[in-house]
């Protein structure tokens, strides 16, 4: 049996693709390292830039679903946007490649998600992003779907840290389902080493959450849902 030392170990090194895919099955998520180069990401951060202060400075606002605070900002679906690089990405980009591999089918996106987590943020709770229960195309019931979180800066422990519960996507107790919600730390909990343009892929199952950003700078995701096109809704 893998131990939780020996999941740790695995994870300070950069693994082949199939070796990348069969931790994701056993462990629940893999980290695939420099996936974005340098100068892709500053014309993604272009782009989204121009579509953070469209809505929070020039009000543009109409059709587009957002969340913002002084502290954060959050708008889905920018695959829908008209912006090139971002399309490129969601729909071309290697880590689209790694997901088809994964799921033996051609990947579907059904959402993605700009995030600016600024500082001053408080941390997310750890949770799923999985409800088998409802139609939320933010909290996917696919039998099969994967969450591709694109990091555009470095994270670090004070910087909205990623928070993951390994192996929590096989938890079948009553108290570990789609509904978990903890503001505590759990006693397995793994903060990975993240740089600016690795890729983490992690199954909607897997209980996750973030912690505060105390960095005094921005901490900027795209978070992509993939689905194949043989897997169906459960709703």
């Amino acid at each position: 049996m893998t131990s939780f030392n020996d999941f740790k170990d695995s994870m300070n090194h950069e693994l082949p693709y199939f070796d990348s895919i069969i931790q994701l099955e056993r462990v629940g998520f893999t980290i695939l390292c420099s996936v974005l180069s340098p100068t892709l990401i500053d014309q993604l951060l272009h782009e989204l830039m121009i579509l953070e202060a469209d809505v929070t400075v020039h009000n543009k606002i109409e059709n587009r679903n957002f969340k913002f605070s002084p502290t954060r900002f959050m708008i889905h679906d920018i695959h829908k946007e008209n912006y090139a690089t971002v399309n490129q990405l969601v729909n071309f980009g290697k880590a689209r490649q790694f997901v088809a591999q994964a799921v033996g089918g051609n990947p579907v996106c059904l959402t993605a998600t700009f995030a600016n987590c600024k500082s001053g943020n408080p941390s997310l709770s750890l949770h799923t992003d999985y409800d088998p229960y409802n139609d939320n195309i933010y909290r996917p019931n696919y039998p099969s779907a994967l969450r591709v979180i694109h990091y555009l800066d470095d994270l670090e422990i004070n910087r909205a840290p990623l928070r993951l519960i390994p192996y929590s996507h096989n938890f079948l107790h009553r108290d570990f389902q789609h509904d978990f919600i903890s503001h505590d730390k759990l006693d397995n909990e793994f903060i990975p080493e993240i740089r600016r343009g690795d890729v983490v892929v992690i199954n909607p199952k897997v209980i996750h959450g973030t912690g505060a950003n105390t960095s005094g700078k921005d901490r900027r995701i795209i978070a992509t849902t993939y689905y194949p096109d043989w897997s169906k809704s459960l709703k």
